[in-house]
């Protein structure tokens, strides 16, 4: 009876230790199929936003939503009105592109990426900043929304877009949250495009037509 409780012992062992092999390989398995939804879910909801503004464009003759991102509204109200420069002086009176597209069926939850998060950065700044400047575990949480807006082309180049239509981009992620991080890059962007096509910002295309056209423009 002894060796037989002994084996029982031994089995249960064995199966505890092969099960906790198995979980070990399946859950890195789990968690990239899991991140990988959210990714494909974030790109679905960019997707929405271009059609939305494409209906605006066909509303008002191929501009852009004369509109600022989140989070260019936020910093310039929290900038003194002397540093202003010309985006930010604008930004303060014009409305978020969320406002601006939601007669267009963006609703609230469109804006948020599952896989939104904030640079370590910008949360480890935070005590040092007033308490309008500091920023929360996400974008969405913080501005209301997870993805970059090209302003700078809608309000400073009166919403016509330098580049191809198929090549310039209107929309992508604040962070990089997508793709493999590595030692020098923290991961991927997705972007969208004018013509409402979306992908993973594979080549570091972001920031291309993001810029200002004089460093006035900023501050």
């Amino acid at each position: 009876m002894k060796n037989r409780s002994a084996f029982t012992v031994i089995e249960l062992l064995v199966v505890i230790s092969i099960l906790a092999i198995l979980a070990a390989l399946l859950f890195p398995v789990f968690a990239s199929a899991k991140s990988s939804g959210h990714s494909s879910s974030c790109i679905q909801q960019l997707r929405q936003v271009g059609v939305a503004s494409s209906l605006y464009r066909a509303d008002w003759e191929d501009r852009l939503p004369y509109a600022v991102s989140a989070r260019t509204k936020f910093t310039a109200q929290a900038t003194p009105e002397s540093q202003r420069g010309t985006l930010f002086r604008e930004a303060v009176k014009l409305q978020t592109i969320e406002t601006v597209l939601l007669p267009y069926k963006v609703t609230a939850g469109v804006w948020k990426c599952a896989m939104d998060k904030v640079e370590p950065i910008f949360l480890a700044e935070n005590t040092a900043l007033p308490a309008n400047l500091q920023w929360k575990p996400t974008y969405f949480e913080t501005f209301g929304s997870s993805f970059d807006f090209d302003d700078v082309t809608a309000v400073l180049l009166t919403g016509h877009e330098q580049l191809g239509s198929s090549d310039a981009i209107l929309f992508c992620d604040y962070a990089a949250v997508h793709g493999p991080a590595t030692a020098s890059m923290p991961g991927d962007r997705n972007l969208l495009f004018a013509d409402t096509h979306a992908q993973l910002d594979t080549k570091n295309l972001w920031g291309t037509n993001f810029v200002p056209t004089t460093s006035g423009d900023w501050y």
